[in-house]
C-alpha cells in the first residue's frame, strides 16, 4: 500500500487518456492521417491498464449495480422507468481499488422512480 498516493495520482492520467480517446470523432479514426495516432493512444491505454493490473489496481464495477456507498458516490438521481431505484444507470468517473482498498469512488447517477 506504500504506492497508494502515486496510484491515486496516476488515475487522472488514465482519465485524461480516456477522455482524449472518446473525443476523437469516428470519421477521424478512419482517416489514414490519424490512424497511427489513434492506434498509439489506444495502445498506451491498454498498457496503462496492464500496469494497473500488475500492481493490483482495478476498476470498481458500477453500471447496473446497486449503489454501494463504500464504492460509489451518487452525484444525481435520474428518473428511470426500467431500472430499480438505487441502481446505477450512469457513470461520470470510474472508481478504482488497490487490492481491497478504495483509491477513489466511482461518481455515478442513480435511478429513481419517474415523476
Amino acid at each position: 500500500y506504500a504506492s497508494t498516493a502515486f496510484a491515486r495520482d496516476m488515475l487522472s492520467v488514465a482519465d485524461n487518456l480516456g477522455r482524449a480517446l472518446e473525443a476523437i470523432p469516428a470519421d477521424l479514426r478512419e482517416d489514414e492521417k490519424f490512424k497511427g495516432l489513434v492506434a498509439g493512444l489506444e495502445a498506451t491505454g491498454r498498457e496503462l491498464e496492464s500496469v494497473f493490473g500488475r500492481h493490483g489496481i482495478e476498476k470498481v464495477q458500477a453500471l447496473g449495480e446497486a449503489l454501494d456507498p463504500n464504492l460509489h458516490q451518487a452525484m444525481m438521481e435520474i428518473p428511470h422507468g426500467e431500472a430499480e431505484p438505487g441502481t446505477i444507470v450512469q457513470e461520470m468517473q470510474a472508481g478504482y481499488r488497490i487490492k481491497e482498498r478504495l483509491l477513489r469512488p466511482a461518481l455515478v447517477g442513480v435511478a429513481k422512480k419517474p415523476d
